[in-house]
């Protein structure tokens, strides 16, 4: 389990603001000596208003769901995929979805902040992709648990 701490937006969704930074954390917070390939998937328009289109990690790669195809996966060989439980244009079921008809073979963190129950969401998407690495990554105004 890695522990990220600091503050993090507690609206309705997920913005790629605080995806991107949550991304980032993992990278600089992940428990080996190498760091992990990570794709955080949000608005990308959204992600470069807000940074300049600056990649900030050179194994962290931000992208919209349409560009995410198994090609993409096969060549960026990402370790861990992040993206919000939801946004206004997609899921955490999409992106399962998507994940495991790629035949990706990594970790997948969807971030909440503000679920009434998680583990109904942790549920549906382990039983529809039984073979994918799975998990809800909570935010608690002052930290966020990775399982």
């Amino acid at each position: 389990m890695v522990a990220v701490t600091g503050a993090w937006n507690m609206g309705k969704y997920m913005d790629d603001r605080t995806t991107y930074l949550l991304a980032c954390k993992l990278s600089d917070n992940f428990e080996s000596s190498e760091k992990p390939t990570i794709i955080a998937i949000g608005d990308v328009d959204q992600w470069r208003q807000n940074f300049g289109g600056k990649q900030g990690h050179k194994d962290l790669h931000f992208s919209d769901l349409a560009s995410i195809c198994a090609e993409t996966l096969h060549m960026i060989k990402p370790d861990l995929v992040v993206s919000p439980v939801v946004t206004p244009s997609f899921d955490c079921i999409d992106v399962g979805a998507l994940l495991a008809s790629s035949g990706f073979r990594g970790s997948y963190r969807a971030l909440s902040a503000n679920l009434p129950n998680p583990s109904i969401i942790r549920r549906e998407v382990r039983n529809y992709f039984p073979r994918l690495d799975f998990d809800i990554c909570e935010i608690h105004g002052s930290g966020v648990r990775i399982m």
